[in-house]
């Protein structure tokens, strides 16, 4: 195996022939829009023959003047993405050597997808594993998508509806509102810069790949909102936000009463991308029927 040279636009190629293999986080053009072409690159290795085995996108910002390999605002999940299949053995052999060829700035944090089974490398080279959480309903039928919630949620979902009308639009400074109604209700600066919210939404509009969903009153102001996205088989909930009254009336119950409308045919399972692990809101995820499901976050202090 030999560390592939200009491996960013060797990952961009690779995405350029085969599309239907890149999750939705790992697409360059999600990359492209949450950070900026030129705040991430691709390191990758190849076999013998130069084909590309194993590209790990990385991503960098700076704090307090120093540099950091950290991970992408909206982006749960990112790690190593393999170009085939091998063995398991060989797998982790190639991770291993994958795992030394990364930077070392003063702090790394990364997060792997729950379907990758790929600590163990990382562990041996001294970084940090730590368990976190995300929520998903597996979709057989979009129409009995929340069957398995309790009465509690049942109820809060048809107050939702009750209460919201839900329509897409691509208004991200209506999302931008609610975060900071959010975040100000914690007495926290809103996170998310408008800007990036617009980037995503040039992203996602084209190519059909996302909705901004919003929940409007009897009134039709808009109380609430959810922005989503997908690939060739999850519906991801990326982010949301409330007025303090949509909060009080349920508009998130209204954003996810509307979801069957608007769920692709192809996606399999609906992902709530909840790092929280704050208990209300597992209570609630659980309470839909969503089941708890395990991804890894490495650290490093370098």
């Amino acid at each position: 195996m030999v560390p592939l040279i200009d491996g960013t636009n060797r990952y961009r190629e690779w995405y350029a022939a085969e599309r239907e293999r890149f999750p939705l986080f790992h697409t360059p053009w999600w990359l492209d829009a949450v950070l900026g072409p030129d705040q991430w690159q691709a390191i990758g290795l190849a076999d013998k023959q130069g084909d590309p085995l194993v590209f790990m996108p990385i991503t960098y910002r700076k704090k307090w003047g120093l540099t950091m390999v950290d991970k992408p605002p909206l982006t749960p999940y990112l790690g190593p993405l393999w170009s085939r299949p091998l063995s398991d053995i060989a797998e982790m052999d190639t991770l291993a050597q994958l795992v030394t060829l990364l930077p070392k700035p003063w702090y790394f944090r990364a997060t792997l997808r729950p379907e990758a089974a790929a600590g163990l490398p990382f562990s041996w080279a001294g970084y940090r594993l730590t368990t976190r959480y995300t929520y998903r309903i597996e979709i057989s039928n979009p129409n009995e998508l929340f069957s398995a919630a309790n009465r509690n949620a049942r109820r809060n979902l048809q107050k939702g509806a009750d209460q919201y009308t839900v329509t897409p639009e691509w208004k991200p400074a209506l999302l931008h509102a609610h975060l900071r109604a959010v975040f100000h209700r914690q007495d926290q600066p809103v996170p998310i810069r408008l800007v990036l919210l617009e980037r995503l939404a040039t992203a996602l509009a084209p190519r059909d790949r996302g909705h901004l969903l919003v929940a409007r009153d009897s009134e039709g102001t808009a109380q609430g909102t959810l922005l989503t996205a997908w690939d060739q088989d999850t519906y991801y909930l990326i982010a949301t936000g409330a007025t303090p009254a949509g909060r009080r009336d349920g508009a998130f119950y209204a954003l996810l009463h509307s979801l069957p409308g608007f769920i692709p045919a192809q996606c399999q399972i609906l992902d709530f991308c909840g790092g929280s692990r704050l208990p209300g809101v597992a209570r609630r995820n659980l309470g839909l029927g969503a089941v708890g499901v395990v991804y890894l976050e490495v650290k490093k202090l370098c």
